[in-house]
């Protein structure tokens, strides 16, 4: 776009943005979609947030990669300087059915998880350490986005930089994990599902925040926002 075409372009997606009645927790922006968050927001805000979340390039839909369980281990490649990296553009499912996707910088987007397990998987604390690279705050632990407890991956291909209170007891990612582990564990156990979506600002390796759907045999479906700072 040239000068004219990118002011009109901005001003046009700009008074196409509406608020969202009733929720109180955002508002829409054509081409993007539900904004989320409290407060009032601004034009200036509106289009910073809608300049962030469009991805450069030639705007068509990249073509995902899915890694069956047989070819598990071709998701992590050799990166910058030797170091582990996960794939871009890739699906793998773990031997327990759970499945993540990587988008165009080879970060986690989208974990499904049909059906939660209760079993211990193991730790890989240098995994933790590395978590989130040069984003990685200090007040950060490497999460797990499929909890240990479930059997998850220790390694890069589970892990995301993650605010330490809300990962850590009392914090309400813990808390939503334990909801799960009891649900679980109960007499009759309960099934488990779960969708997390991790939503990153511009080309930051390190979330934002994170958006959860799940479901409790018997109880219903929940919906979370949790937002990756002290407090979430």
């Amino acid at each position: 776009m040239q000068g004219n075409e990118k002011i009109q372009h901005a001003v046009k997606t700009l008074l196409e943005y509406k608020w969202i009645p009733g929720d109180g927790k955002g508002f829409a922006i054509a081409g993007v979609g539900k904004v989320s968050g409290g407060g009032q927001y601004s034009l200036k805000e509106a289009y910073q947030y809608m300049e962030s979340k469009v991805v450069k390039g030639t705007g068509e839909t990249p073509k995902i990669t899915e890694i069956k369980e047989k070819d598990l281990g071709k998701h992590i490649i050799k990166g910058k300087n030797g170091r582990k990296e996960l794939a871009p553009n890739v699906r793998y499912i773990t031997e327990d059915g759970y499945k993540y996707t990587t988008d165009e910088l080879g970060r986690i987007v989208d974990v499904e998880a049909g059906e939660l397990i209760l079993q211990k998987g193991k730790r890989n604390k240098g995994m933790q350490v590395a978590a989130g690279r040069e984003d990685r705050l200090p007040d950060d632990d490497g999460g797990h986005l499929i909890g240990t407890q479930f059997h998850g991956s220790g390694d890069i291909d589970n892990l995301i930089a993650q605010n330490r209170q809300i990962n850590r007891s009392g914090g309400e990612w813990y808390n939503m994990e334990q909801e799960w582990a009891n649900a679980l564990g109960g007499k009759p156990p309960k099934k488990v599902t779960v969708k997390i979506e991790p939503v990153y600002q511009g080309t930051s390796l390190r979330p934002n925040y994170f958006e959860i759907v799940y479901e409790i045999e018997g109880k219903g479906i929940f919906e979370k926002t949790i937002r990756n700072r002290a407090g979430g």
